[in-house]
């Protein structure tokens, strides 16, 4: 289980063109399917079904106080940086108060024990490559600035409480609960 932000939709046509041009450069990469995009605030690991409904309160007592925030998605990255084997979107405007946020979660969960590990910052993954290779991330910043500054300043209201399933043709991820933001 994980609690997310769920991608606007204006966001989605340019980074698939994004998607489409990474493609193209023979770099042989296991995409993250469309569908499964999303902004993690906290992994939670598998979770017993009696812990789920005390997560959902303590979403609800977070969410109930702290307002909507907007966010932009700002450059491409790749992790690690000396041989990368994940594709990221890195985010700015807004970031500050998107960590404050996170943190309230964590706290909230943790008091609870029902978080067990610290928040990561947020970032859109786009995919990972299968081997790691060396690769001038500069050289795929510049194919990637144009389609990332199409996409608007977003304004986020909702989280989402998701359950991660393994199928045999991948991951799915499934809408436990939601929470609108004040």
């Amino acid at each position: 289980m994980f609690v997310a932000l769920p991608l606007p939709s204006s966001w989605e046509g340019p980074l698939v063109r994004l998607v489409e041009l990474l493609s193209k450069q023979k770099l042989n990469i296991r995409w993250v399917p469309t569908q499964n995009w999303h902004l993690t605030l906290q992994f939670l690991g598998p979770v017993p079904a009696i812990k789920i409904e005390p997560i959902k309160r303590s979403l609800a007592e977070v969410t109930a106080t702290t307002s909507h925030f907007s966010l932009k998605l700002a450059d491409l990255a790749f992790f690690p940086p000396q041989r990368p084997r994940v594709i990221v979107i890195n985010l700015s405007a807004g970031t500050a108060h998107l960590a404050r946020f996170q943190k309230e979660i964590y706290q909230a969960l943790t008091a609870k024990k029902l978080a067990l590990e610290e928040p990561k910052p947020l970032h859109l993954t786009l995919g990972r490559l299968k081997k790691p290779v060396s690769m001038p991330a500069n050289r795929w910043q510049g194919l990637a600035q144009p389609l990332l500054q199409a996409c608007p300043t977003e304004d986020f209201c909702r989280v989402i409480l998701y359950e991660s399933r393994l199928l045999p043709q991948g991951r799915l991820y499934q809408e436990v609960a939601s929470f609108s933001l004040a």
